[in-house]
């Protein structure tokens, strides 16, 4: 949600993404209705989704439904702890990464921000073990915390849209034509966003000697024009219009059915999209839904609380999914920029 929701509007348009998180939130409900249904047909002990089903289903289906579930987990943590190390690599403190932040788009099976994934994953990894293994109460003691930050953050994020519609954004991208150009290409590292514009122009001769006689998919120097405008225009610049169909690419693309980029000026598409693939990359934000069931023995009344709060919390997070969803189409800059996960 956090990470990808936004390109995965640009990508999909408004008007399939809605579809498609419509299509997920039927999928969680129908589990979260049966799951309701095996709640309440009987007495409810610790064992969490493991136990409900397998004493209600029977020990075969409980021991394939298990392996899945753990399976399962096992994937969502590791997804979860290599998105924590990307935002804090390159958001939060780009310059503890090892090899320096030229190697943020090394990304490659060796590369060398694959092993700054591997070495900052680990360390969470262990962090997580050590909560884990003092005990079910220390890990209740983290959870309101960890609720108290997702709501946070979730507030942050729309109030972050309210104030990029009120006060105007200092967040520029610079296009040669409409080809979104990478900062890094044509600037210093550490170049601010009041300072790009004055970057993209002719007049920078790092970058005309970039577009002369680097780039592969320009075919002259001449007749091209250069662009700096707002990445978050704001709800009054009318974009929600301009981010309602869908732009799929394929792999190396910068865009539409149009240029092969050169991966060292021009921002490019890294992995060839479909409606399918996207919402397979879509579809693990929706899964969270178990974790009241998953907490059977700590709870009071499971008979009663499981079917509440599971469908209370599935339709909750679909609302919020829906509003994020129109809220970053209507405020984004909806040329080129939503397609592109990793220019900020």
């Amino acid at each position: 949600m956090f990470l990808r929701l936004f390109w995965i509007v640009g990508i999909m348009g408004i008007g399939q993404c809605i579809v498609m998180t419509f299509l997920c939130m039927f999928c969680t409900f129908l589990t979260c209705i049966s799951l309701s249904a095996i709640a309440t047909n009987g007495v409810i002990e610790a064992g969490g989704t493991y136990y409900m089903i397998s004493r209600n289903l029977g020990p075969e289906f409980g021991t394939a439904v298990g392996i899945l579930f753990y399976l399962g987990n096992a994937c969502a943590c590791a997804m979860y702890i290599v998105a924590a190390v990307e935002v804090f690599l390159l958001y939060i403190a780009p310059n503890i990464t090892i090899g320096g932040q030229e190697v943020h788009d090394d990304t490659g099976l060796t590369g060398m921000m694959s092993n700054n994934y591997r070495v900052y994953g680990t360390i969470i990894l262990l962090l997580i073990f050590i909560v884990v293994a003092l005990g079910v109460r220390f890990v209740q003691f983290f959870a309101p915390i960890s609720l108290i930050c997702v709501l946070i953050s979730i507030l942050a994020i729309f109030a972050g849209i309210i104030e990029k519609s009120i006060i105007s954004s200092n967040h520029r991208v610079c296009y040669l034509d409409n080809l979104l150009l990478h900062a890094n290409a044509y600037a210093s590292i550490n170049i601010t966003n009041d300072d790009l514009c004055s970057y993209c122009n002719f007049n920078n001769p790092k970058l005309i000697d970039i577009i002369c006689h680097n780039s592969s998919s320009l075919d002259s120097c001449g007749n091209h024009t250069l662009t700096c405008e707002k990445a978050f225009p704001g709800i009054q610049s009318g974009v929600f219009l301009a981010n309602l169909p869908s732009h799929y690419m394929k792999a190396g693309e910068v865009a539409p059915k149009q240029y092969i980029s050169d991966k060292k000026l021009e921002i490019f598409q890294d992995v060839t999209t479909t409606f399918f693939v996207v919402m397979a990359i879509y579809f693990p934000s929706v899964t969270g839904i178990m974790t009241g069931a998953n907490m059977s023995g700590d709870l009071k009344d499971p008979q009663k609380s499981i079917p509440q709060g599971t469908i209370a919390a599935q339709l909750t997070t679909s609302i919020i999914y829906i509003l994020l969803i129109l809220a970053f189409g209507s405020t984004i800059a909806g040329k080129w920029i939503f397609f592109f996960k990793f220019y900020f």
